[in-house]
């Protein structure tokens, strides 16, 4: 294949992005992610060996970049309306200018920041509240999975049987930490900084938006028509924040219960979880699901990254 050439189907790629674009007014978060997985596919079409492993390199780096700059809290100190200016900002923070910029460099190209001249930096409007309210939940989890978790992987697939991956007690988070024998959740939940971090991550909802997915309000009549049926069971992972957003989408749970399951240690461990309205079930979702749904002709599996609700009315 000559690389100089640009194949039709890229065109082709290209003109059904555009459109796309064109199209999606406004943007939900939904065609959000359909348009930026276009975009991925028409990048992995352009590129080549060169550029993807340019590509992988800028991704290898952003994160012990971003950990860096939020721990020096570089990002609260640039305006959320408004500029500033290397020098300025590096004082802020007690840097050298020519240290500081080497760190910005990499966020830009990730469209964190961006510098309308040279030097000068601002926030973009899609990521204009990430430094302030939800990066600082990003590095320690990407860290987690990227440096600890990630170069064990392949010591772990020499020393254990192909099985041992379906073992949650043989984990490769389990190796990685040293504490096989133990699950992902227990692991979790014995380090307290990590575990808060986690859990602030999985609860930020507009991260993971559940409402709009699914037409929960469409289904009063038929909720209230059997009060005692559980309406909506989310079976964990994000500290019962959707089942929030979904009764204050509906005003409540139109008179029947609202469930969270989740394991017990998280239920009930350093901090607990209390939600008015909502019932609180200890239950491993591995394990046969205890709330039954009558009719199977209607009930919903809906995932978001990494929660799962269970809707069971008709």
């Amino acid at each position: 294949m000559d690389s100089s050439v640009v194949d039709a189907d890229l065109i082709t790629a290209a003109e059904e992005l555009l459109a796309s674009l064109k199209s999606q007014q406004p943007l939900t978060h939904t065609s959000r992610a359909a348009l930026l997985h276009q975009v991925d596919k028409l990048r992995c079409g352009l590129q080549g060996p060169a550029e993807a492993m340019a590509f992988q390199r800028t991704l290898n780096i952003f994160t012990p970049a971003m950990n860096v700059l939020v721990e020096h809290r570089v990002f609260n100190h640039v305006p959320l309306n408004g500029t500033i200016g290397l020098n300025e900002l590096a004082s802020k923070i007690g840097w050298d200018p020519a240290v500081l910029v080497r760190f910005l460099n990499v966020v830009l190209l990730q469209g964190i920041l961006e510098e309308p001249e040279p030097r000068v930096y601002r926030h973009t409007r899609g990521a204009c509240h990430l430094g302030q309210r939800y990066c600082h939940l990003m590095p320690p989890i990407q860290g987690e999975v990227q440096l600890t978790i990630g170069n064990k992987i392949s010591d772990y697939l020499k020393t254990h049987a192909p099985e041992d991956v379906y073992d949650p007690l043989k984990s490769p988070v389990a190796y990685a930490r040293g504490a096989e024998g133990k699950t992902y959740y227990q692991i979790l939940e014995e380090n307290p900084a990590f575990s808060d971090v986690w859990h602030k991550g999985m609860a930020q909802t507009p991260l993971n938006p559940v409402v709009g997915m699914f037409p929960f309000r469409d289904m009063q009549q038929a909720v209230e028509a059997e009060p005692d049926r559980a309406f909506v069971v989310d079976v964990g992972g994000g500290r019962g924040n959707a089942l929030i957003d979904i009764m204050e989408e509906c005003g409540g749970g139109f008179g029947a219960p609202m469930v969270l399951q989740d394991l017990k240690e998280v239920l009930q461990g350093q901090d607990p979880v209390r939600i008015d309205g909502v019932q609180a079930m200890p239950h491993d979702f591995y394990n046969e699901q205890p709330v039954k749904s009558e009719s199977s002709a209607q009930s919903t599996l809906l995932q978001s990254n990494q929660n799962v609700l269970y809707q069971t009315g008709n």
